[in-house]
């Protein structure tokens, strides 16, 4: 058995995900684990469909296992969502290897570049480009520029070569034993608006799907399905739109030492939102007056949104205490039966093994991820009853329909 871990969000599963694990295969690894962000996504979004159509979506296109990330880690800056996955994996301990998109698939120059994030002289250089007012991103490249040259700096030009970087990190932090395996992202990239063939960012394919245009050639059959039976459902997609007066109402009602809990906030920032909350109308005229040169759209939603949702600093920076098992095939099956012998956290197939278990941390852990699946939902066409990831029951690959 070899095994091989993706980190995932699979909003939705599409045709360059399934390149992805087509070159896992070809590398030899015989299982498949997904890491996958479950309702809540890295760019501050809602999941487009919610994380039981996406485990149904990975398990019919060769996913063994799918893991769930918490909405605490999914809607966080790169470090952290690297970090937090990262530590699930390496929790395992029965993983051989971490397979990611690059756009430069070159293993050698990002673990130059993960280097470079640590030397001091580029640290003193990051603090000096901030000074004139360029994004923490664009600071950094320079940063890397100066010290390392053009060849190493371009690399943090990409958005998949920014997480794989995080993801070495990560890796060297916990003395892991998984090997980090880069495969060149070719054809489009990440958040392109374009398409290329059968190929397209799933930014892309996402605008197509809330327009009821098109998407069918750049996802696979089994995804088209589950999102024709979820939409079918009143289950997809989902809109932030359906929520935004609330969300409106929510942060009206919050002040400045509110915002500082947000992960990401400093240099001022809490009086920009605390301002731009007083006069916006909508949601998306909020994120519009609030980013800028220096602050991103990506990084103003994710602080909004877990300004919403109740998601704070202090529990972003506690890494994860349990495992929780979304769906599993034949395959995935055997990965179980595994990992009662080499995890070294608990894993959890259904929440009656949560309150079994009688560990206060997890089950406060587990209630918060379950509200904010309730408030997911809300997004929904059709609303859904309150307490599903109680009832929750892990995803046989073998009995979807």
């Amino acid at each position: 058995m070899r095994v091989c871990a993706i980190i995932c969000e699979y909003n939705p599963f599409h045709n360059g995900h399934a390149y992805l694990i087509s070159k896992a295969k070809q590398m030899g690894f015989t299982h498949i684990v997904a890491i996958m962000s479950g309702n809540f996504t890295q760019r501050g979004e809602f999941s487009i469909v919610s994380k039981l159509a996406k485990t149904k979506m990975a398990l019919l296109n060769n996913v063994d296992l799918v893991i769930e990330l918490p909405a605490v880690y999914s809607i966080s800056r790169a470090e952290i969502f690297a970090k937090s996955a990262i530590y699930l994996a390496n929790s395992l301990g029965c993983i051989d290897a971490l397979i990611f998109g690059s756009e430069c698939g070159n293993i050698q120059m990002l673990k130059t570049a993960a280097e470079a994030t640590s030397s001091k002289t580029v640290n003193t250089e990051i603090k000096k480009f901030l000074k004139t007012g360029i994004t923490f991103a664009k600071a950094r490249a320079l940063a890397v520029e100066k010290v390392y040259g053009n060849r190493v700096s371009n690399i943090f030009n990409f958005s998949n070569n920014n997480l794989a970087i995080e993801y070495i990190k990560a890796l060297n932090d916990f003395d892991s034993r998984i090997k980090p395996l880069p495969v060149l992202r070719e054809q489009v990239l990440h958040d392109s608006m374009d398409f290329a063939g059968n190929f397209a960012s799933a930014s892309y394919i996402r605008s197509l799907i809330l327009k009821g245009q098109d998407y069918s050639q750049f996802v696979p059959r089994a995804t088209l399905e589950i999102l024709k039976q979820e939409m079918a459902l009143g289950l997809a997609p989902a809109d932030v739109k359906r929520l935004e007066r609330a969300f409106l109402f929510q942060l009206r009602k919050l002040e400045i030492d509110d915002i500082l809990m947000a992960s990401e906030i400093g240099e001022g920032l809490e009086f920009k939102i605390y301002k731009e909350i007083k006069s916006s109308s909508s949601f998306e005229e909020l994120l519009n007056k609030v980013k800028s040169k220096r602050y991103t759209l990506a990084r103003i939603k994710r602080i909004v949104l877990s300004l919403i949702l109740g998601i704070d600093k202090e529990c972003q920076n506690v890494l994860p205490s349990y495992v929780r098992i979304l769906g599993f095939s034949i395959k995935g099956k055997k990965i179980l039966s595994k990992l009662k012998k080499s995890a070294t956290l608990p894993v959890f197939t259904k929440y009656s093994e949560v309150e079994k278990y009688k560990d206060e941390n997890i089950l406060k852990k587990f209630a918060f991820e379950a509200k904010l699946s309730d408030i997911y939902s809300l997004a929904l066409p059709k609303v859904c009853e309150m307490g599903l990831d109680y009832k929750f029951s892990v995803v046989d690959g073998d009995k979807i329909i």
